[in-house]
């Protein structure tokens, strides 16, 4: 049994799981999936979770986890321990990257790091023979009362990625997600990330795999697009392709291939992420005579000491502002990441990035907040100086609504009051006829007392003058950032209000 535990943050279909679950398949191993999110209408219940392995009966429960949905994994496998002696497996990103401190938990027998799909095979494989499991590659037991983490095998090379079965998408609530996520279907072409940034655990990754992590591994686009047609032939509704992959347009041979390829082969928008540094107008006029709509770029932060001196995200304003601009020219919807919150930042710098976005104009703006995986370079920074605060970064569980760092230059408050209002500040810095109203608004709701914004009325009363405001911007026609879904805000001269 594989359990994904999606809760309380927007659904989410986990290709690694998918791949895993196919993996078992093929192999002639029964799998049954539970996908625990509100929005496909199956929140975390546990009547539902005992009911689940009592009609199924599994040989091994295995979970898999970001470190935000952690806490809901712990619940889960008390839950089971209390009822039955089933093996629990912890696998996924947190697993991987706090290995140990899994392991330290009576009700987890074993953890998964790494790539999964052939670890887990040869587990499941040893366990229904009987057979000794404690030397698979990548597991990791608490055995006698000690920790044993086994050697990592090889990563799965772009040969063997090419082999693999599809993700099996039938086990989980798919048609379900894709109503939610308004027709958007996430595949990926290819595996990996070059760059080290100090907030990301790919940074952990280099570190565990070694020279073998030099290079992105990209699947043949025949097999891409066989996957695309398999997923169309089985699910309805699928209006739009979209790439997961980290950067998809690094490899310019195999993106002139694929431009050339896609319009023929599938022939649906499509959406990716790609690099303000990887990305010009060449490449955006690629994509979009491919059928590309959207592209995603991480700014990160509109300081340039943060990005090159804290988050190890080099790249200067000039670079941001021209990447934008090649997408707007090649007719591109352009999407920008950012986050605030990050050590060592400042008021004036969360300022900074709404005036960059402000400046560049994103098609959709998001913000979240900063939030510290263990493994990466910026946990360990923030563990020296004191600035986790443990219960609250234990209880979150996702990136949006709070702050789990107590730092001196830049108070939790401030960070959450910056979140709430970081729209506004956005189009307060624009030269549009909107921005006095944001910029009256601000100065309001930056005089209201603290306890107004921890008991929650004040972004209460945010959420009630944005949506009146909206309402009378685009009666006037006047441009502006919109709220849609809680995540996005939209440009109001292209809204499009059937966001995924």
């Amino acid at each position: 049994m594989l359990i994904y535990p999606d809760v309380n943050i927007h659904v989410n279909y986990p290709l690694g799981l998918g791949f895993i679950s196919a993996v078992l398949k093929r192999e002639g191993h029964e799998t049954r999936i539970l996908h625990f999110n509100e929005e496909i209408g199956n929140p975390l219940d546990m009547a539902v979770l005992e009911r689940s392995v009592c009609d199924f009966e599994p040989q091994l429960i295995g979970f898999s986890s970001t470190s935000n949905q952690f806490q809901y994994v712990k619940q889960m496998a008390d839950f089971i321990k209390k009822k039955r002696d089933i093996p629990i497996l912890v696998g996924g990103i947190h697993a991987t990257i706090a290995s140990e401190k899994v392991l330290e938990l009576d009700t987890i027998d074993m953890v998964c790091r790494g790539e999964g799909e052939f670890s887990v095979l040869e587990l499941v494989g040893k366990l229904e023979n009987g057979d000794d499991y404690s030397t698979v590659p990548n597991m990791g037991f608490r055995q006698n009362g000690t920790m044993q983490l086994n050697p990592i095998r090889p990563l799965i090379d772009a040969e063997t990625m090419d082999s693999l079965p599809f993700p099996d998408r039938q086990g989980f609530h798919f048609e379900e997600i894709l109503r939610k996520k308004k027709g958007w279907a996430n595949v990926m072409a290819s595996r990996g990330c070059l760059n080290k940034c100090t907030y990301c655990v790919n940074h952990f990754f280099h570190d565990m795999y070694g020279s073998t992590l030099k290079n992105l591994r990209y699947r043949k686009i025949d097999t891409i697009f066989r996957e695309i047609d398999e997923m169309r032939s089985n699910f309805s509704g699928i209006e739009l392709i979209n790439f997961d992959d980290d950067n998809i347009t690094l490899k310019k041979d195999w993106l002139e291939e694929f431009c050339n390829e896609y319009p023929k082969r599938v022939g649906i928008p499509f959406a990716c992420n790609v690099h303000p540094a990887k990305f010009d107008l060449q490449r955006a006029r690629m994509l979009a005579h491919a059928g590309c709509v959207e592209v995603k770029m991480g700014i990160e932060s509109g300081s340039e000491r943060l990005r090159r001196d804290v988050l190890r995200r080099p790249g200067r304003e000039e670079v941001m502002v021209n990447a934008f601009a090649a997408a707007e020219e090649a007719g591109l919807r352009a999407w920008s990441f950012n986050m605030i919150g990050i050590p060592t930042e400042t008021r004036e710098e969360m300022l900074m990035t709404a005036q960059l976005n402000a400046k560049i104009r994103p098609y959709i703006v998001r913000c979240s907040i900063f939030f510290p995986y263990e493994g990466t370079g910026l946990y360990n920074y923030a563990r020296e100086h004191g600035f986790i605060k443990d219960e609250r970064a234990e209880r979150a569980s996702n990136h949006l609504e709070d702050s789990v760092l107590d730092m001196p230059q830049l108070p939790r408050e401030e960070i959450v009051k910056f979140k709430t209002l970081f729209k506004w500040y956005v189009d307060a810095y624009s030269h549009t006829g909107a921005a006095p109203y944001y910029k009256t608004l601000i100065d309001l709701f930056e005089k209201l007392p603290d306890e107004k914004w921890n008991t929650g009325e004040a972004q209460a009363l945010f959420r009630q003058l944005d949506k009146i405001l909206d309402a009378m911007l685009r009666e006037l026609k006047m441009d502006h950032y919109a709220t849609r879904r809680h995540l996005d805000l939209n440009f109001s001269k292209k809204l499009n209000f059937e966001l995924p």
